[in-house]
């Protein structure tokens, strides 16, 4: 988990990183980005429900992560502005 989420630094930030932990436990990329914009979208609870299913080790999930991971409602592309909603986010006092 934690290499996977080294550019942000532990926080599930970036898409490439959400699609990249998908397609880790399962393969297919079609599916990752589907399951992406789910989470991101009114359709979170549901992909929710299937991250429950998908282990990373025997006591995390998919869920797990999402939850402890990501702070936005959403992730986004890697671009200047995340980068600075990320850098606001690591610096608060």
């Amino acid at each position: 988990v934690d290499n996977l989420l080294n550019d942000s630094r532990g926080v599930l930030l970036w898409n490439h990183q959400l699609e990249n932990f998908y397609l880790f436990l399962d393969g297919n990329r079609e599916e990752a980005i589907k399951f992406r914009k789910g989470i991101s979208c009114k359709k979170k609870a549901a992909c929710l429900d299937i991250a429950s299913n998908i282990r990373i080790d025997v006591n995390t999930t998919l869920k797990d992560v999402i939850v402890e991971r990501m702070f936005f409602p959403f992730t986004t592309q890697a671009h200047f502005e995340g980068a600075r909603d990320l850098y606001q986010y690591l610096n608060e006092d």
